[in-house]
């Protein structure tokens, strides 16, 4: 695990260009076990992140790879590309380019197209997005706005996104409030029907060991699913934490038991914060991979 540790931050750093300044570094390998009634499934993942700047231009690059495996055996890769030109002080334009496809299962591949534009007066941002998203020989357009609001320990953020194809509406909020001491956050989603509400929390017991919580509730109309977490961590290094936790899903009648392990490495904050509050279609999943 030493090895591993002190690997993940040295690759991130010797991927990264030479840039004037390094806004955002993050990555994550991660492994997610669940089981019920004799059967199970499993999930790893790896995530790296990083968004540098250099004069008036930003510009980041995401990359996700996840395995499920249960009876079967499903890969997922996704990437995104990002940059954004600072034609004053306040105000960029953007774009970004994603595009995820399955290894093995369906062979046609996910593509987003985004532009748009934000606007910070002290410490608000307020944003403005067109997006495509291309899927199965066909596409859907989005329209999207946002604010941000972050300040100090506090961070608070609305968006709202028009699918224009399907004249449906999605309704984004949520709260985080960071300390030395601890971090929480709220957030919600509402799609056509679609709820979900996620609360975590994260304390730290002594300052290289931390506790951590969780639950998350998704609302499908006539079922619901609530997911709950538990856990505990130890900073392996600087900014790198390692975390065991246990949950459970429960899924009408069912129950399912949780088990996770995670690496993390994470410092500093994205600049483009379009592209951090940008919606796509696959992001309903994100927290519940058990029903990707």
């Amino acid at each position: 695990m030493k090895t591993i540790t002190i690997a993940l931050p040295a690759l991130l750093l010797s991927a990264a260009p030479l840039l004037a300044e390094t806004n955002y570094m993050f990555g994550a390998i991660s492994y997610d076990r669940w089981s019920a009634d004799g059967g199970s499934i499993s999930e790893t993942n790896g995530t790296l992140g990083y968004e540098g700047t250099n004069g008036k231009l930003t510009y980041g690059l995401d990359l996700d790879v996840t395995r499920i495996s249960g009876g079967g055996s499903v890969s997922l890769i996704q990437g995104t590309i990002s940059a954004g030109y600072a034609f004053t002080q306040n105000f960029t334009v953007l774009g970004s380019y994603s595009r995820a496809g399955f290894t093995d299962g369906p062979s046609d591949d996910l593509e987003t197209f985004l532009i748009g534009g934000e606007y910070r007066m002290n410490d608000y941002t307020f944003g403005l997005a067109a997006s495509r998203f291309n899927f199965d020989g066909g596409s859907t357009d989005f329209a999207q706005a946002f604010a941000e609001y972050s300040k100090g320990e506090y961070t608070a953020y609305a968006s709202v996104a028009r699918v224009l194809d399907e004249d449906e509406t999605i309704f984004e909020v949520g709260f985080e409030r960071e300390t030395e001491q601890y971090e929480v956050s709220l957030d919600y989603m509402r799609f056509d029907g679609f709820n979900n509400v996620s609360l975590s929390g994260k304390y730290n017991v002594r300052p290289n060991m931390r506790v951590l919580a969780g639950v998350n509730w998704l609302d499908f109309g006539p079922d619901d699913v609530t997911q709950f977490e538990l856990g505990a961590g130890y900073m392996v290094a600087q900014d790198t934490w390692f975390d065991v936790s246990v949950g459970r899903l429960n899924f009408e009648s069912e129950n399912i038991n949780q088990i996770g392990l995670s690496l993390t490495f994470e410092t500093g904050k994205r600049r483009l914060r379009t592209t951090e509050h940008a919606f796509r279609p696959y992001d309903m999943y994100d927290g519940l991979p058990l029903f990707f």
